[in-house]
């Protein structure tokens, strides 16, 4: 009796060689772009808003393709944009229209903007940078990403965008709050 005999096949893509030095400048990229995001979320006025989150992911998409040397376009990346947040989040797209609509409503609007919206928006925007990135190590293009394709993985890494989201806002309330102590006297003066 014979042995059956083992194949071993390697499938190996255009995948661009691993340069830690220039993935970690793209994680940085990437982190950057969505504290901007997150910034841009909490403009008052509708429609700005979203305009200014637009232009913060299109050009985080533009330093990551400079960072693997491919060529930038922005109607393509706008498709990819479209099909992606829409066909996953398109939840998510319905109540960053109507927040960023809400601030019409003086205060109370503007209020519930600043609460809802950077944490929708900047996992969002990490979830399209974490895309972007995977595709351009994978040796792809912004002309021949599959927004399909990629549907699941941008889920995914929507829902780690929300820890990371979560992560910086308490940093920062960590260090904008006041120490423990003021905050008490305060109350009680």
């Amino acid at each position: 009796m014979t042995e059956p005999e083992t194949v071993s096949e390697t499938v190996v893509i255009d995948a661009v060689p691993v340069d830690p030095e220039r993935d970690l400048k793209a994680e940085i990229v990437i982190r950057n772009h969505v504290l901007a995001a997150c910034a841009g979320s909490i403009l008052p006025l509708p429609g700005i808003d979203m305009a200014a989150v637009t232009g913060v992911q299109l050009n985080m998409i533009r330093k990551l393709a400079a960072l693997f040397g491919k060529k930038f376009s922005e109607a393509p990346v706008r498709n990819t944009l479209a099909a992606l947040v829409g066909g996953v989040g398109g939840q998510s797209v319905g109540i960053v229209a109507g927040v960023s609509v809400a601030k019409l409503v003086p205060v109370v609007g503007w209020a519930a903007g600043v609460v809802v919206m950077p944490t929708i928006v900047g996992a969002s925007t990490y979830a399209i940078g974490r895309v972007f990135l995977r595709h351009f190590q994978e040796g792809g293009s912004i002309t021949d990403i599959s927004a399909e394709k990629m549907k699941g993985y941008y889920a995914e890494q929507r829902e780690a965008g929300k820890k990371v989201v979560a992560s910086v806002k308490s940093k920062i309330h960590k260090r904008t709050a006041p120490p423990q102590g003021e905050a008490t006297e305060a109350a009680t003066a």
